[in-house]
């Protein structure tokens, strides 16, 4: 099976010494795959917008960490949250008097600022907070007595969920807790009506000019209902709305955690309400985007990484990959054959990094809350243990699967680079591996096509039989390990890193592309790194695109929070290698080289540093997965150098390196 190699696991490592490399681990607000961790038990998150910056700032409250505030920084389309803690904190001097009860932002003394009130569930009174600052500069001070305008309420049970805001749009702060809806008259509260059980939110989910209910049924267990206003703001009349989207959501969340709170608005700006739902026992949130309209809304998971490993139970040993399925040059992830704690099936999913250059985010593909429809080119098939690589040579992603009974099937993509089309095939090479698939496919011979390496086998292609053959002499013998192959050190040969006994090994390749030689490294990066199962995959890729490799392992997410077993999460630890002018020749800093034109048609001219005009140095080019496509040697060079090599190649960003003995230039470059 001829091909061109493409390790979609590797990227160009702009370092030689690889002493230097620093992983950094991203966690919770930092991390690429959502929303921050709440970090706090049954936590409740309430979204406005507190610096009057025109997007929609986050805080959650709970039985413990107080009130957290979490500052939108992005834009009012595109949520960046990051936590503030201390002064920066705006509600900071009251989070020793908050409990468990869910925070209300609203204006509710009419001076066009927002103040904010908590029920006290200890007390069994509202607790109001003024804003005596402005609505850019808040500043809050608590009202006690008369001062306090929920002071005329008396509840013989106050709900940690109870809610006051504006129910009838009148202008007068209302509250509605635990079956009781006390309207507001501007001299206080009227006698209570009845209201639907407990109400966990108040919004116009329909767009019709009335607010309608998302209220918990106390069931066995407690469940979500959608409960539409048919009336108007007058005369107001709630009915239930059967399998709503809201309902289907929120109970499959709900019902996997134990418990849950949600908060609804215009998340991205798009003039229609969207869904944020906390997985109060995960102590994690996911986003349900309105991919419908504002009169006729439908909710879809939009980012639920970490929440999504609540509960679910894995075929394939934690299986995932990083590629390229859209060909954006940027890396998705794909995991094969999870199944939801409330679901009935097992599912394959499709993350794709929507972030851009240097911000990776991935978020899963999925309709109405359905993995299997929708852009997941994944959909319906049976998979276990996958490998996305270009097998056949066509500049797109073929996928072999191991399955649980070590039978390896193939599914070529009779599709696009851009738009896959997994089409299985009866007929293949693989056909005579048979191992659990916890190895790799890599190139170990420096023939140019995909060889077959674990622990404990080694075949190698034989692209003139199309054929893969046993060998006897495996050049690394690890036996009960996980394995995965990558060009770590940059010289041009596959490196190997292993996991075992819940540990990280890395095994250096001091022989050559040809002829491999692998030895226990002591520049291990992940060296004393305990993970919670015993050899989970190892991924590797430049997901922020800043040229060197980034590293992902699944584990469990009692690393970061205290919960029960059973939750599991992708581990990102960025390369935050830094380079200085102190490094040896080999790793000396890497400066910019101009190229002209950028975009360019496949040619292209380099303006050759002074510096190197009188020296020998060697022009490489990589692809983004960290392919050497082109490696030329010169000397006593002109000042620019015409280069066409790239005509040949797909259209898609390359990474092209001038270096010397002493110096390095580096410059990205678009094909298209």
């Amino acid at each position: 099976m001829k091909k061109q190699l493409l390790l979609l696991i590797s990227v160009l490592l702009t370092i030689q010494s690889m002493a230097q490399v620093n992983f950094v681990e991203r966690l919770g607000n930092e991390s690429p795959f959502g929303l921050p961790y709440i970090f706090s038990e049954r936590s409740n998150p309430e979204l406005v917008d507190i610096d009057s910056d025109g997007d929609l700032d986050l805080f959650t409250s709970g039985w413990t960490g107080g009130i957290q505030f979490h500052e939108n920084i992005g834009t009012a389309s595109f949520y960046n949250y990051v936590q503030r803690t201390g002064n920066d904190n705006p509600l900071f001097v009251v989070n020793p008097i908050i409990s468990f009860g869910h925070i209300h932002f609203h204006d509710i003394d009419g001076d066009n600022d927002f103040d904010f009130a908590y029920p006290d569930t200890n007390n069994g009174v509202f607790v109001y907070f003024e804003n005596t600052g402005s609505i850019s500069s808040p500043s809050f001070v608590q009202r006690t007595g008369n001062d306090n305008p929920y002071n005329s309420i008396t509840f013989t049970s106050l709900r940690r969920n109870a809610w006051t805001g504006d129910l009838n749009n009148d202008g007068f702060t209302d509250v509605i807790n635990w079956g009781n809806i006390y309207l507001g008259n501007g001299n206080g509260f009227d006698a209570p009506i009845q209201s639907p059980a407990s109400v966990e939110e108040v919004v116009d989910f329909d767009g019709d000019g009335d607010n309608d209910l998302v209220v918990i049924m106390a069931n066995t267990p407690s469940t979500f209902t959608y409960m539409e206003n048919i009336g108007d703001n007058t005369t107001m009349n709630f009915i239930t709305v059967p399998n709503s989207t809201i309902e289907t959501i929120a109970n499959r969340s709900f019902s996997a955690s134990g418990d849950g709170a949600i908060c609804m608005e215009d998340m991205d700006n798009d003039g229609d309400v969207d869904l944020l739902f906390a997985n109060t026992s995960a102590n994690i949130m996911s986003v349900y985007d309105n991919m419908g309209t504002l009169t006729s809304p439908i909710l879809s998971l939009k980012n639920d990484f970490q929440d999504f490993f609540y509960g679910v139970s894995f075929r394939g040993k934690f299986d995932y990959t990083l590629v390229d399925m859209n060909g954006d040059n940027l890396l998705d992830i794909v995991i094969p054959y999870i199944k939801w704690y409330a679901g009935p099936n097992y599912e394959n999913v499709y993350f794709k990094n929507e972030g851009g250059l240097n911000a990776p985010k991935f978020n899963i593909q999925m309709i109405n809350n359905n993995v299997s429809a929708g852009n997941n080119p994944f959909a319906n098939l049976d998979l276990n243990k996958i490998f996305l690589q270009d097998f056949d040579g066509d500049s797109d992603m073929d996928l072999v699967n191991c399955a649980s009974n070590r039978i390896f099937s193939y599914f070529e993509n009779i599709g696009t680079a851009t738009v896959a089309n997994f089409q299985e095939q009866t007929t293949h090479p693989f056909s005579v591996l048979d191992n659990l698939g916890d190895g790799d496919f890599v190139d170990i011979d420096g023939d140019g096509d995909f060889d077959y390496l674990n622990g404990q086998e080694y075949y190698l292609y034989d692209s003139g039989t199309d054929t893969y053959i046993l060998q006897s002499n495996n050049p690394i013998n690890l036996p009960n390990a996980r394995l995965t192959f990558v060009d770590f050190d940059n010289d041009n040969d596959n490196d190997c890193f292993a996991t075992s006994n819940n540990q990280i090994y890395m095994y250096e390749n001091i022989g050559n592309s040809t002829t491999s030689n692998f030895t226990l490294s002591t520049n291990n990066p992940f060296s004393g790194e305990n993970l919670s199962f015993q050899k989970p995959k190892l991924i590797f890729g430049d997901v922020d695109i800043d040229g060197d490799l980034d590293m992902f392992v699944m584990d469990s997410i009692q690393k970061v929070t205290p919960l029960s077993v059973g939750y599991y999460y992708l581990r990102y630890f960025e390369n935050q290698t830094i380079y200085t002018n102190t490094q040896t020749p080999e790793t000396a800093s890497i400066q910019n080289l101009t190229i002209t034109p950028n975009p360019n048609n496949g040619t292209f001219m380099i303006d050759v540093p002074k510096s190197l005009q009188q020296e020998k140095f060697s022009l490489q080019i990589f692809d983004l997965t960290g392919r050497m496509i082109v490696q030329r040697q010169y000397q006593n060079a002109d000042d620019n150098l015409m280069i066409n090599d790239l005509k040949q190649y797909a259209n898609g960003l390359y990474i092209v390196t001038l270096q010397s003995e002493t110096e390095r230039y580096q410059a990205k470059i678009l094909k298209q």
